[in-house]
């Protein structure tokens, strides 16, 4: 008998959304963006040249509090 997975477990087609969501965010503001998804702000950052520039930032000056 199937029995579906529970809420908490997110399926392909939610997954799909969220990589789509991504990319398209990607393409309208760049290789650094912010987006808040799962109620949790997420940065993302797809340029490998930003990534030791983030990483080595101070924390006053990326943290969201």
């Amino acid at each position: 008998m199937y029995t579906h997975p529970p809420a908490c477990v997110p399926s392909a087609a939610h997954a799909a959304v969220t990589v789509a969501l991504v990319v398209i965010a990607a393409a309208q503001f760049g290789d650094v963006f912010c987006l808040r998804l799962l109620g949790q702000r997420m940065v993302f950052v797809f340029d490998p040249a930003m990534l030791t520039l983030f990483f080595k930032a101070p924390e006053s000056s990326i943290s969201f509090k």
